[in-house]
């Protein structure tokens, strides 16, 4: 397989396209859907990838052929423009983050898309990140409470795919999962009395009583 220098590459669960409604006629309606940027003189190797793959090629542009065709840039069909797509046509839409195993499992993918149900549609994005592929799911979520959306995130977990939830407001819940001691040391320094947003902190209450050098102890212990 050739070496090609993708900038971008989003996949997108077949009932999220159809809610794209300036490609209409462009690509194939109730098909699942990749999305790239990709060098101009890599077009063809690409397009011979996908074909390869049994994908086919539904629309290959060039920026000047794009802004021509008066249509949008790829990249507002992926990350969370992909989610703001939906949430034109419909409120009822939210989103989830979700971390996948590495390197990349389709197997794993495809055997949990059934666990989740009908009301989580899949969206993964590719990256690289210290030289290794990475992928992570932004699914749309069709929100009805927030049990459902629990269980939700309950079964992505038990299923191997961290969840960095987006629904909370506090940091260890969401990226960071952990306390990050060294932060909150600053914090400490600049903000004694944590005044500023301490609640944002699952960790706070139980340091905010020593001082900055023994709060940054325990990023070490």
């Amino acid at each position: 397989m050739p070496e090609i220098g993708c900038k971008l590459i989003s996949t997108v669960d077949a009932r999220i396209t159809d809610y794209f409604p300036r490609l209409k006629g462009h690509v194939r309606s109730a098909k699942h859907l990749m999305v790239s940027m990709i060098p101009a003189d890599q077009i063809d190797a690409f397009r011979a990838v996908i074909e390869d793959n049994d994908g086919v090629p539904d629309l290959t542009l060039t920026e000047d052929q794009r802004i021509a065709a008066k249509l949008p840039h790829v990249f507002d069909f992926s990350y969370n423009h992909t989610t703001l797509q939906v949430l034109k046509a419909d409120r009822k839409a939210t989103y989830q983050q979700i971390g996948c195993p590495a390197p990349p499992d389709p197997q794993a993918i495809a055997d949990l898309r059934p666990k989740l149900g009908d009301d989580v549609w899949m969206h993964h994005e590719f990256a690289k990140v210290g030289g290794e592929i990475v992928t992570f799911d932004l699914p749309i979520i069709w929100f009805t409470s927030e049990d459902r959306l629990a269980e939700i995130n309950a079964t992505y977990a038990a299923n191997g795919f961290p969840v960095y939830d987006a629904h909370t407001w506090q940091v260890e819940g969401g990226g960071l999962k952990n306390a990050d001691y060294r932060h909150l040391a600053w914090k400490k320094r600049m903000d004694p009395k944590g005044l500023l947003n301490s609640a944002k902190s699952m960790a706070w209450d139980s340091v905010k009583d020593l001082s900055p050098e023994d709060i940054e102890a325990k990023a070490t212990t």
